[in-house]
């Protein structure tokens, strides 16, 4: 497991200059770094960790192994209300776009509309007011 220490500060043309050292107890790599803020500096090196120990992993992979490269599809963080208000979201969008192809006459589609319609009035839930 990599762990890091900062090793040296620097200031190069006005900007922090950070040396990292990083080390799992038998290998140390060391880097420089130029942090906007301490919170970028606390996320470029939560990042760098991972990376460093998934690396560690894959060391342990057998050359021989069969490893499995299918994607992984992102999963999809929403609540299911949350899922529910974009799915009536969407619809209310298209029944504002319905309603003015109609109101400007470019197409009778007035059933198309008043479908939309009964879907969006049944999907309506107050929360969806923010």
């Amino acid at each position: 497991m990599f762990t890091h220490k900062i090793i040296s500060k620097e200031f190069e043309n006005g900007v922090l200059v950070l040396g990292v050292e990083f080390t799992d107890g038998t290998k140390t790599i060391t880097e420089l770094v130029k942090p906007q803020d301490e919170q970028g500096l606390k996320y470029w090196l939560a990042q760098r960790l991972d990376s460093l120990n998934s690396l560690n992993e894959l060391e342990k992979v057998n050359i021989n192994d069969v490893v499995d490269t299918t994607p992984i599809p992102p999963k999809d963080k929403r609540t299911e209300a949350e899922k529910a208000q974009a799915v009536w979201e969407r619809q209310y969008s298209r029944l504002e776009q319905a309603q003015k192809l109609v109101d400007l006459g470019v197409t009778e589609a007035v059933n198309k509309r008043d479908n939309l319609l009964g879907k969006v009035r049944a999907g309506y839930l107050p929360e969806y007011l923010n």
